[in-house]
């Protein structure tokens, strides 16, 4: 009968062979022991950082600390005061607004349309009676808000079942072009048109017999948003180093290494008019001058007034109560989507110290803490007016109605109002009073 202890390996100079159940126990012991020492590394990271935070807080060592840049204080001066009432629609210009926000409910008591069809609607165009949404999930939708159980068109999608943001994609802004077609960017892909009668799809950025040109390894990382124009197309892109699913360390760091793209909608040549501003998002055409752009620069909180041919700009509205994110126009203004408010404690907190967006930064990159989830839920829309100053505001403080805006879309007297969350399983639609 042979013996059950295994002949040693060559590489092996062990002197003894232990037996199957000794070795059994000490590998259990040993997986136990390694979870253990992965579990306490982790739990003293976090331990320390906690420590020298609370430290520096009550030393006030980190409020003592200056913004990397300076972001401009909160100017509502020029916001219409409104009542709290949800039912009221006149103005009372005695009543004072109920915070230093100029808090009001309106944006609670929206219609919620396609619960659990969409996934962080992002942007909108408009088609006839249907609406077409860029989503969190990779895809985009055309929906009809007059027959909700119609089931969706799928007119882009990569992905069959989630694999990753970075292969599936992430569409984000999105244009309609001669009632015919849609042009959307693909944070990871590129820019892309859609025929909405034969459904042919095209990628336009880079162009589609261009394979040489790799996006990701560009410093064109992080498209975002879209403009279109006769002759060309305008894209924000949001950063030279970070890609979307990283945008938090991008505005944490915070890193100013985005641009403006402009693409010749005939040769499909690129060119960068516009580069060093941070975090550049929603861009609109000025209602005042063609030859002019309207862009959000997210991480300062302002919007930006850019030349289209020469790349100079002005500070076209500052001192914003939000991040602004996509802008879309009405013809006279322009209504925006805050992705966060800067008027919470805790917002100031998080966004405003510079210890304190380091050490989230550092806890995002670990995955252990997403600061984003730290901001409170709250809806805030604003509306600029052709000349730059902030006159209106809605608010959902609940953020049951809406929250982390990413657009407000105005059409036929409604807003149609997303998120960028991909918890955000609905589209909020406000009806405008007149």
């Amino acid at each position: 009968m042979k013996s059950a202890r295994a002949a040693p390996r060559k590489h092996i100079v062990s002197a003894r062979i232990k037996p199957p159940s000794e070795s059994s126990s000490e590998g259990n012991r040993g997986f136990k022991y390694h979870l253990w020492k992965a579990i306490k590394r982790t739990v003293l990271n976090v331990l320390l950082v906690v420590i020298l935070f609370v430290v520096l807080f009550f030393t006030d060592g980190f409020w003592l600390c200056e913004s990397p840049f300076q972001i401009s204080p909160i100017n509502l001066s020029d916001v219409e005061k409104t009542t709290t009432s949800s039912k009221s629609t006149k103005k009372d210009e005695s009543s004072p607004p109920t915070s230093a926000a100029g808090e009001n409910f309106e944006l609670m008591f929206v219609d919620h349309l396609f619960e659990n069809v969409v996934s962080g609607p992002e942007s909108f165009a408009f088609y006839g009676d249907y609406l077409i949404t860029t989503c969190a999930d990779g895809k985009v939708l055309m929906l009809n808000p007059n027959n909700q159980s119609e089931p969706p068109t799928v007119l882009y999608s990569r992905c069959d079942t989630p694999v990753s943001e970075k292969h599936c994609g992430r569409p984000l802004g999105i244009e309609m072009v001669n009632n015919r077609s849609i042009i959307f960017a693909d944070s990871y892909h590129g820019l892309f048109s859609v025929n909405l009668e034969t459904k042919k799809q095209t990628r336009l950025f880079p162009r589609h017999d261009d394979n040489d040109f790799d996006l990701m390894n560009s410093t064109f990382k992080f498209l975002n948003s879209l403009q279109v124009h006769e002759d060309a197309i305008y894209i924000t892109h949001s950063s030279a180093v970070y890609q979307r699913e990283e945008f938090v360390n991008a505005f944490l760091e915070p890193d100013c290494s985005g641009g403006i793209i402009k693409l010749d909608r005939k040769s499909l040549e690129h060119s960068l008019i516009l580069s060093g501003i941070c975090f550049p998002n929603g861009i609109s055409t000025d209602s005042l001058d063609p030859d002019y752009l309207i862009v959000s620069e997210l991480a300062k909180a302002r919007l930006l007034r850019v030349n289209k041919h020469t790349g100079e700009y002005t500070v076209f509205a500052d001192g914003l109560p939000g991040y602004p994110d996509n802008i879309r126009t009405d013809g006279k203004g322009f209504w925006i989507g805050f992705s966060a408010v800067r008027f919470s404690a805790v917002s100031e907190m998080i966004y405003e110290r510079p210890f304190v967006r380091l050490v989230l930064k550092h806890l995002n990159s670990m995955r252990l803490m997403n600061p984003v989830n730290l901001v409170p839920p709250y809806g805030l829309v604003g509306y600029v007016n052709s000349k730059g100053k902030l006159v209106r505001l809605l608010h959902d403080p609940s953020g049951q109605g809406s929250q982390k805006i990413s657009e407000a879309a105005p059409y036929k007297g409604h807003l149609y109002i997303g998120s960028y969350h991909p918890k955000f399983k609905w589209i909020s639609r406000y009806q405008m009073k007149t």
